[in-house]
Formats: C-alpha cells, sequence, structure tokens
C-alpha cells in the first residue's frame, strides 16, 4: 500500500477515534459522580484498550524483502560494484519480477524512461522478460489484514479517548480536597 494513504487512513482514523471516545467519554463523566465511578471507567476503558493490543501482532503485515538491502538479496557483489550503487539515492521501486528493490540501480537498470520514472534496461531483473521498474513498492496480498488493522485501531482509540474526561474530573476531585 501506498505510505500516504496508510498515513491518512490512520490520521482519520485516529482523530475520529479520539472525538467519539471524548464524547462517549463526557456523556458517561456525566452519568457517574463518584471518584469510585470515574476509576472504574478509566480502568475498564484502559484494560479494554490494552487487550486489542495483541491483536495487532496476529493481524501484521510480513515486511517484503528489499532486494540490494545488506546484500543478502538482489544482484550480486560484482554487479553493483560495475553500477556503482554504493552513492546513489535510495529509490524504493518495484521490478516487473514483482521484487522490491532498494534503488533501480541494484536492478541494473541503465536508462529510465519519461517523467513517470518507468527505469528499463533493467539486467538484473530475474525471472521476467518484461525488464522494467517503476518508482515504489510492489503490491502486497495485505490488503484484508490493513483493514482490520484500522478497525482495531479505531476501536482502541475510542475506548482509549473513553477515559479522558474522567480522569480529568477525578484529578480536580483530589486536587480540590
Amino acid at each position: 500500500m501506498d505510505s500516504i494513504v496508510v498515513s491518512r487512513t490512520l490520521g482519520l482514523t485516529q482523530a475520529g477515534g479520539s472525538i467519539l471516545g471524548t464524547l462517549i467519554s463526557g456523556w458517561l463523566a456525566n452519568r457517574v459522580n463518584t471518584k469510585l465511578g470515574y476509576n472504574n471507567i478509566i480502568m475498564g476503558t484502559h484494560l479494554l484498550s490494552m487487550c486489542i493490543t495483541p491483536l495487532y501482532v496476529v493481524f501484521g503485515c510480513n515486511n517484503q524483502p528489499i532486494y540490494g538491502h545488506e546484500g543478502s538479496l538482489g544482484i550480486p557483489v560484482n554487479m553493483t560494484d560495475t553500477c556503482q550503487c554504493v552513492g546513489t539515492t535510495n529509490l524504493l521501486s518495484c521490478g516487473a519480477d514483482g521484487n522490491n528493490y532498494l534503488s533501480p540501480c541494484y536492478a541494473g537498470c541503465q536508462s529510465v524512461s519519461g517523467k513517470v520514472n518507468i527505469h528499463t534496461e533493467c539486467s538484473g531483473l530475474t525471472g521476467s522478460t518484461n525488464m522494467t521498474m517503476t518508482s515504489g513498492l510492489c503490491d502486497s496480498d495485505c490488503y484484508r489484514n490493513f483493514v482490520l488493522y484500522v478497525v482495531l485501531h479505531a476501536v482502541q482509540s475510542t475506548l482509549y479517548s473513553m477515559s479522558s474526561i474522567p480522569m480529568r474530573l477525578l484529578i480536580l476531585r483530589y486536587v480540590l480536597l
């Protein structure tokens, strides 16, 4: 997935969850007027919020390998020396072979075609007759897990924010006594 889409989605989810949680928090605080009630709301919402955290590991996505990084994947070292990739700028790119490369240089690309950053004549691509690369990471099969992650993030954000008003009211009650 594109990093801009991920960042925007998680930001909107966080903001929406915080707003909803704060509104629910105010409603709950209005219904409860005791220190014990505030403590129960705070502990309950934080406990439920913590129970969601391990689910992030279950619904996470594996990192895709990046060829040319740390020398374990990618083109042979002698080809890297020929292309002189060490001083080049890193531009994560997706090859026609479905692999991600640290930069087009690590795939042996010789030229750039047009303004859309399609790199051509990539001699280091494996198992592909199409020797081109495009900027950005290759698509992954992780969309379903991302949707689950966003839903969990929204629920956790809402739950955590549900303790905000009772927490402040509890602090005021202890300070003013």
